[in-house]
């Protein structure tokens, strides 16, 4: 078991063991826009909407190129009948198609609205039923139509449909949403929907831990890998070279450290400036206030009044006249 994912013009695989490995690659094509695989035939099929191409890749390598068909986004194969069904993205004539390689026929199947962009397609042959994500104008709609086109039916309407998975067993469909960023199961009907629970009995271990490098969790808990993946030894990570450090946007780890450190700096003493100068300004208004606040003071007065004040201030000579 392993899972396709498309990168620029190269689709990879990766299995359960982490093993990695490019399925198909054209550096002469644009980004890839979808990829859909047939397990049973071993057949992937690529789009490229800006080039206008739909690519079978088989195992004898004589890869069939489908041109001709508008724009190919979005594209799901039906394992069972070979026939594959994608969105042909064409402004202002927007359809889902369907084309057999095998008797190189194709067919439109269903016009889509104006100024509409399908998100996502997927195709559950054994319940006869596809299923799409319609967003116009901001809001999503997931569609289930027959797989000739008819019967449609609006299953709901997420938030920002992103993605679309079908469980043929369960007749189960998935669908993940952007905004807000979650997950919600329904029937085919539409139906007994539940929204996907985000885990709160996991914590992240390597939050608190420290590491010069990179943490991980591993199967006994977080432990501090360094470049070459070893762990490190006892916490410290062999020097490498600058040519081998990773850069990002140009920069290495401690470039963006020092420049941190300088920038915490420069405002801590930006801050110990401002706070100086706030001191003094305090300091020379409480100064200022007191030069010019006017004093309260008790206002005292001396009056001579001739004889009686030298009378009343000499007794001794008073006692002396009686005698």
């Amino acid at each position: 078991m392993s899972v396709l994912y498309a990168s620029e013009n190269t689709v990879h695989s990766i299995t359960k063991d982490g093993l990695t490995a490019d399925v198909y690659s054209d550096p002469k094509m644009a980004k890839i826009t979808d990829v859909s695989v047939d397990t049973r035939e071993n057949k992937l099929y690529v789009s490229f909407k800006e080039a206008g191409k739909l690519i079978e890749v088989n195992s004898t390598k004589n890869d069939i190129v489908i041109t001709n068909v508008g724009e190919p986004g979005k594209v799901a194969v039906d394992w069972i009948t070979g026939n594959v069904y994608f969105v042909d993205a064409t402004v202002g004539e927007s359809y889902i198609r369907v084309c057999n390689v095998l008797k190189k026929r194709c067919a439109r199947l269903q016009k889509l609205p104006f100024n509409c962009r399908v998100a996502a397609l997927v195709v559950d042959p054994a319940a006869k039923r596809m299923f799409y994500c319609e967003t116009r104008s901001g809001r999503s709609v997931v569609w289930s139509a027959s797989l000739s086109g008819q019967y449609t039916m609006d299953l709901a309407a997420p938030g920002d449909c992103t993605g679309l998975a079908a469980d043929s067993f369960s007749k189960r469909l998935y669908v993940a949403e952007k905004k807000p960023p979650r997950i919600i199961s329904m029937d085919y009907n539409g139906e007994d929907q539940h929204e996907s629970v985000q885990r709160d009995d996991v914590q992240d271990q390597c939050r608190d831990y420290e590491c010069v490098n990179v943490c991980v969790m591993d199967k006994h808990g977080p432990i501090c890998l360094c470049d070459d993946g070893q762990p490190a030894n006892n916490g410290q990570c062999p020097l490498l070279e600058k040519g081998q450090l990773p850069l990002f946007n140009g920069w290495t780890y401690e470039q963006y450290r020092r420049a941190h450190n300088v920038m915490a700096s420069m405002v801590s003493i930006i801050v110990v400036l401002l706070l100086l100068y706030l001191g003094v300004f305090i300091y020379y208004q409480y100064k200022r206030g007191r030069c010019t606040r006017p004093i309260n003071y008790m206002e005292v007065r001396f009056q001579n009044r001739g004889e009686e004040a030298s009378a009343a201030a000499s007794p001794v000579d008073d006692n002396t006249e009686e005698e």
